[in-house]
């Protein structure tokens, strides 16, 4: 009886250690497919994020380039009948609403007077630009498109400006169209309905690395200067990489700088939600491979028992011959 015992044991111990080293092969398996399943969705959707935020900032870059071509034409409409008031508040309205790029414009004097401006609820007509930006702008005599500041409305604002020049070369003052930050604007125009399923989304940020666009307008001015593709974007390149966001969330971003501005468009996507569909992939593949994994064992315990038989009998020889 003992010596069944120890045969039993023999048995089942290799058939044990056998079996254990097959299902060890079989997990570590279906990890690799894991990891690597990983691995290429972060990539694919790594490059997807890059291909769509080069393809946004030229997007923008043209929309920009068109609305300077607006301004310049108007510009030149009116450089030699700034005090024709009638065509100088028909322009206004007209690029205000027609265009539809504005949240406001207004056309000023070389000192800062606004001679007019529209939409007529905010009153612009007579008041003076007194922000540093803004004077900065009239001062310069050039086509520049700023960074967000505070106006003497109070309101947080974009400004793309045009210098106005007579005929004769004489500086006239400028036309500027406004952005308002915090408000529908031409950011949600050109971007506002490139929000995915999976999470996605766009932001824009300016030079400073402050967000001007973004889906969730609470974040609208808040500082990412930190971030490692704000950094980049900053440096005029262009790419995708892996990075963890103020709320210490691991996002994919791919990333590209605008030619008109020094401001840059990132489009990514949390990884949680890039890679979430691995787990079921690999499950998927287990069950697909379940008949052939179980026939496998079947024969990998047929194979261990008929290993252990000669190993037993061998063990048998050896103690008999010891006694």
């Amino acid at each position: 009886m003992h010596k069944l015992s120890e045969k039993i044991k023999l048995k089942y111990l290799i058939i044990g250690i056998i079996t254990l080293a097959f299902l060890l092969s079989i997990a570590s398996s279906l990890f690799s497919i894991y990891q690597r399943s990983v691995t290429l969705l972060e990539e694919q959707s790594l490059d997807k994020n890059r291909v769509y935020a080069q393809k946004l900032s030229q997007i923008v870059d043209l929309y920009l380039d068109e609305t300077i071509q607006v301004l310049g034409y108007s510009a030149s409409k009116i450089a030699d009948q700034m005090d024709n008031e009638e065509l100088l508040n028909e322009e206004v309205n007209r690029l205000q609403t027609q265009q539809n790029a504005f949240n406001s414009v207004i056309i000023a004097d070389p000192n800062g007077l606004m001679l007019e401006g529209a939409p007529e609820k905010y009153a612009l007509k007579g008041k003076r630009i007194t922000s540093k930006e803004g004077l900065s702008q009239l001062e310069n005599q050039k086509i520049t498109i700023s960074d967000p500041f505070r106006a003497s409305t109070g309101k947080l604002l974009i400004t793309v400006s045009y210098p106005i020049f007579s005929s004769d070369g004489q500086y006239k003052g400028a036309i500027n169209g406004s952005v308002y930050i915090h408000e529908s604007n031409f950011f949600e125009k050109v971007l506002g309905e490139h929000q995915y399923q999976d999470g996605s989304y766009v932001y824009v940020v300016d030079s400073k690395g402050r967000i001007i666009y973004h889906y969730e307008r609470s974040r609208l001015g808040m500082d990412v200067s930190e971030n490692k593709v704000i950094q980049r974007i900053n440096k005029g390149e262009s790419g995708a990489q892996l990075v963890i966001n103020k709320f210490n969330e691991e996002m994919l971003a791919g990333f590209s700088p605008l030619e008109k501005t020094n401001w840059g468009v990132i489009v990514q996507t949390p990884r949680k939600n890039a890679i979430d569909s691995v787990g079921q992939q690999v499950l998927t593949t287990f069950y697909f491979e379940l008949p052939l994994l179980l026939i496998s064992i079947i024969i990998v315990l047929g194979l261990a028992a008929k290993i252990t038989k000669p190993l037993q009998q061998i063990a048998v020889i050896t103690e008999n011959s010891v006694k």
